[in-house]
């Protein structure tokens, strides 16, 4: 079972794990898939439904030029960290600092 961790030091073996997998993953194509794909099961968070999603978010966010990898990290930290309500403005802000 994936560990529960609440910071990350820079260069642990979580991150080179998910590095691993998210490079092994690119190989279909797909950054923001491969990125995601890698935490989701790092972590276990998510399922087939937000994998899906992140499908069209590859090829420099179809040239609008954002990396594809970083929108998949950052949909990674959302489901890890996210709100699951609208009015949940606290768990909202919580999610934006950490990603600012």
């Amino acid at each position: 079972m994936p560990e529960k961790v609440t910071t990350i030091p820079k260069g642990s073996e979580i991150i080179q794990r998910v590095k691993a997998k998210a490079l092994a993953n690119d190989k279909f194509s797909g950054c923001s898939q491969s990125v995601l794909g890698a935490l989701q099961e790092e972590f276990d968070i998510g399922d087939m439904q937000s994998f899906k999603a992140a499908t069209v978010h590859s090829g420099g966010f179809r040239r609008g030029e954002t990396c594809g990898a970083l929108i998949g990290g950052l949909m990674g930290l959302g489901l890890a960290i996210g709100r699951g309500k609208m009015e949940d403005t606290d768990t909202y802000q919580k999610a934006m600092d950490v990603s600012d």
